[in-house]
């Protein structure tokens, strides 16, 4: 990522300063997901913002229930407001981060990414365990806002329905279990349908927040960058008419520092 010089000198004055603010959410954000929906019985989604420090590693933990699938979705928004005045990304190749999933348990790295835009796994968990979620920053002297978003779900029919079972009733002359059945499985099936759609509308609203705010940078930043373009072509015709004139005068400061 090109980026301008200034940007590791602004950062270790800033260090020296002790004016760093770490605003990324504490390690326990992601263990406030409820255990279950008390409506649908389902694990429930979490999505905010995260701020990634320059040079900086920031990981997050989250326990995972025997049988469940952890799926993650991350998109690299933009850069923190303070770095923009500095720099400001032509695209999105600019704004990259790599990515590890970790078993915490064994220390493994399940998934690892490096230099990626955004991405999104699932993993199927066969064991009660706790996985940490990381983002790597070390290598850019720029800081990174991420939108990510976590989602825990069953896919056993006891833990989809079993919060339902003892609402029905059938009438005894009714046999229902192959209806039942059938009826559970379509369900499932739109029901996974529908948070597919769901997250992948949310996967394409970050992208398309993202494009939104790079475009947005870069016209403020053309509209900066001229403005100064100007005033200096300005300043520099003024500067270039008193120095001719000056030339014409007998008494000029000018012209008797040029003789």
């Amino acid at each position: 990522m090109q980026v301008h010089w200034f940007c590791s000198i602004i950062f270790i004055l800033e260090i020296i300063a002790n004016k760093m603010v770490c605003v990324t959410p504490p390690t326990s954000a992601l263990k406030a997901l409820p255990n279950r929906d008390p409506f649908s019985g389902e694990m429930e989604d979490l999505e905010f913002r995260v701020f990634i420090e320059p040079y900086k590693v920031e990981c997050f933990y989250q326990n995972v229930y025997k049988d469940h699938v952890l799926e993650i979705t991350y998109q690299v928004i933009e850069m923190a407001s303070r770095w923009q005045w500095l720099y400001v990304p032509s695209d999105v190749r600019d704004l990259t981060i790599d990515f590890k999933l970790i078993d915490s348990s064994s220390n493994n790295v399940i998934i690892e990414e490096f230099a990626k835009q955004e991405g999104s796994h699932t993993h199927e968990v066969k064991q009660n365990n706790s996985y940490k979620i990381c983002f790597d920053n070390s290598r850019s002297p720029v800081s990174m806002s991420i939108n990510l978003e976590v989602y825990l779900y069953s896919l056993e029919d006891d833990d989809r329905w079993g919060y339902f079972e003892d609402d029905f009733t059938y009438p005894p002359d009714i046999v229902v279990d192959e209806s039942l059945e059938t009826i559970k499985a379509s369900v499932n099936k739109v029901r996974d349908y529908l948070i597919k759609v769901e997250h992948y509308q949310n996967e394409r609203q970050a992208i398309e927040r993202r494009d939104r705010i790079i475009a947005e940078k870069n016209f403020n930043y053309i509209n900066r960058f001229s403005f100064l373009s100007v005033l200096f072509m300005i300043i520099l015709g003024v500067l270039q008419i008193v120095i001719i004139r000056s030339l014409f005068e007998e008494k000029s400061f000018i012209k008797r520092w040029i003789k």
